[in-house]
């Protein structure tokens, strides 16, 4: 699904332009791609991100549950 999403970014923000401005050039649309590959850039890392902090928040929970428990002394 990540590498549909610029596509149809970059289509619909080609679209509302060409229907506001009537007209686009080569140069604009270079420009909106390297937009649309900045901005994917930076959701990817954003999903990473998310991902790397709730695998954190899991694991410190599993570790204060276990550094929380009571010794068992062996007979």
């Amino acid at each position: 699904m990540l590498f549909i999403t610029p596509t149809f970014l970059s289509g619909i923000t080609m679209g509302v332009y060409v229907i506001v401005r009537k007209k686009i050039i080569i140069v604009e649309v270079f420009a909106l791609v390297a937009m649309v590959n900045n901005i994917r850039a930076a959701l990817k890392q954003l999903l990473l991100a998310i991902g790397g902090s709730s695998k954190a928040k899991i694991a410190y929970a599993r570790i204060d549950a276990f550094l929380s428990t009571s010794e068992v002394l062996a007979s």
